[in-house]
């Protein structure tokens, strides 16, 4: 289990939790054990780290990361917790990524849409 699944289950694993049943702070514990970050830009890829067509990039209010890679990700009044490719915040296909660049991500753009639709219909696969 990483440091930051451990904080989460401090939490009750809900992103909407910001205090544990001790009175202490989301903010607190995390800076507790990592370093904290504002203003986190993450790159959206589906499960093959392909960008989609549009709003491919974004930023996290603020992210706590972890010696041993993973990290919480906070925005919108939410957080949520790293897996073990390092993406959060996964909707519709697409997680988000903050390692990752848009250089070192293999892009070809006229075809970005179609294997959008593809990614996610069969993401369960």
């Amino acid at each position: 289990m990483t440091t930051a699944q451990k904080i989460a289950k401090r939490f009750g694993d809900d992103g909407q939790i910001f205090e544990d049943d001790n009175g202490q702070t989301l903010h607190d514990v995390c800076s507790e054990h990592g370093t904290y970050e504002q203003n986190v830009e993450y790159l959206r890829l589906d499960k093959n780290l392909n960008p989609p067509c549009e709003d491919a990039t974004g930023t996290f209010d603020e992210v706590y990361s972890f010696q041993d890679g993973s990290y919480i990700a906070v925005s919108g009044g939410c957080w949520d917790v790293s897996d073990a490719r390092g993406g959060s915040w996964y909707d519709r296909g697409y997680g988000c990524f903050i390692d990752v660049a848009i250089d070192d991500v293999d892009y070809d753009y006229e075809q970005a849409c179609e294997r959008q639709v593809s990614n996610y219909l069969f993401w369960d696969e």
